[in-house]
């Protein structure tokens, strides 16, 4: 599990999940384009549901592992689309992305 730390709050997610939201962010600020997203996860008040994240250049996101984590939230389809954009946005899947020299994968691990 690891938090989402955004300007004024926090969110509670999966790994897969934070990991696909900051790689989609950092996609978008490279594109100079911005996107929102229903980010799922549960809050400070331990209510499960979504948060809606508007990404980009400006986005000011930092994701750190949680001490407690509880059960793991998951949600293969959200991490299948994030992942499917950023590969968009960074010219596509198999091409090398410009910032790792790193091919990208053509679905998600």
């Amino acid at each position: 599990m690891r938090r989402i730390l955004y300007p004024g709050g926090s969110l509670d997610t999966g790994d897969d999940i934070a990991a696909a939201v900051l790689e989609y962010a950092r996609q978008l600020a490279r594109s100079e384009t911005a996107d929102t997203v229903l980010v799922p996860g549960r809050g400070v008040e331990g209510g499960t549901g979504s948060v809606e994240f508007l990404l980009g250049p400006a986005s000011q996101l930092v994701s750190e592992p949680l001490a407690f984590s509880g059960p793991e939230i998951e949600d293969a389809e959200f991490v299948r689309t994030l992942h499917r954009r950023a590969s968009r946005l960074a010219g596509g899947p198999g091409r090398p992305d410009p910032f790792t020299g790193s091919d990208l994968p053509d679905t998600p691990a």
